[in-house]
């Protein structure tokens, strides 16, 4: 897997500051097992959808309804929004993991930025 920021070293993300985020209840929420339920079948939903021509598409709408169609499109861009907020959450983590582990590396251990960059 490559690294989006290919330019740091393991100096580089060692030398990085951050704080902790403070706790949110709505993100928290939108986390719940409950919600996932449901972001992961739009995911699948949506990756079935990929799989067909848009003649099908079109066929499918007018039989299911245009109205229906539409209450999928918008819970399809609720779900896009989610995987982009989702995506940051989860691209925070692993620079801030990483930088730890280049404090680690730094002070002696196994981890090397540069060595899962040439992956």
């Amino acid at each position: 897997m490559s690294d989006p920021n290919q330019s740091l070293s393991t100096q580089d993300y060692a030398a990085l500051e951050f704080q902790p985020w403070n706790p949110d209840k709505q993100l928290e929420e939108e986390l719940s097992p409950a919600n996932f339920k449901s972001f992961g079948e739009h995911c699948r939903l949506a990756y079935s959808l990929t799989l067909k021509t848009k003649e099908h598409l079109i066929t499918a709408s007018r039989e299911f309804g245009e109205d229906e169609a539409i209450a999928l499109l918008d819970a399809l861009i609720f779900t896009s929004e989610q995987a982009m907020a989702f995506m940051e959450i989860i691209d925070t983590a692993r620079i801030r993991l990483t930088s730890a582990l280049s404090v680690i590396a730094m002070d002696g251990g196994e981890f090397s930025i540069e060595k899962r960059q040439a992956k």
